[in-house]
């Protein structure tokens, strides 16, 4: 995992003179952290789409994404503490971008991503035991907004976006901190 966002950090370079013109597809890829500052084996987000620009270079895209973690089972009185419990999420969204703030050569701007996005989400890979004890909540579908800001630097974005699982039984809030990157495809 550390090798592919090393990798995406390095690709912008591929990119340095591309622009942001009306009606240019692009591809999105997106890696980073779920509920935690870092990505690590046991916490990372990927997100895949395909994106195309509309008036004032405002970017819309239809992505597909996967969020892993391991987190701590809640227990009372220390039964079961020290129990990791894997969450994952799979999901598939729409996302439009509102510019705040853009250079002349559309270069370096300053963007408020939103989204929605339906998805499953599966605790203990669906199933409800683990280590002789048996978890509350269960994997379910997911239905969610999400909202964040982003810089983007020629083809490098940079982000955080704070989630809400409207019809999620784990957790309702998940913060995703993240690299980009887009590949501008020509016309």
């Amino acid at each position: 995992m550390r090798f592919f966002f090393l990798v995406l950090s390095l690709l912008p370079s591929w990119g340095l003179s591309q622009t942001h013109l009306k009606g240019q597809h692009y591809v999105y890829v997106e890696t980073g952290a779920y509920d935690s500052p870092l990505p690590g084996n046991d916490n990372y987000s990927i997100r895949l789409g395909l994106g195309k620009y509309s008036g004032k270079a405002k970017g819309n895209v239809l992505f597909f994404g996967f969020a892993h973690k391991m987190t701590q089972a809640v227990a009372e009185q220390g039964i079961g503490a020290g129990i990791s419990v894997p969450v994952n999420q799979y999901y598939i969204g729409f996302q439009s971008e509102l510019n705040l703030l853009q250079n002349a050569s559309k270069t370096f701007t300053v963007k408020l991503p939103g989204s929605l996005t339906v998805g499953y989400e599966s605790l203990n890979h669906n199933n409800r035991n683990i280590s002789g004890y048996r978890l509350e909540q269960s994997s379910t579908v997911l239905l969610g907004i999400a909202a964040g800001a982003e810089i983007e630097y020629r083809s490098f974005m940079v982000g955080f976006r704070q989630g809400l699982n409207l019809t999620g039984n784990y957790q309702k809030f998940s913060s995703f901190p993240y690299i980009g990157l887009k590949i501008h495809l020509m016309e």
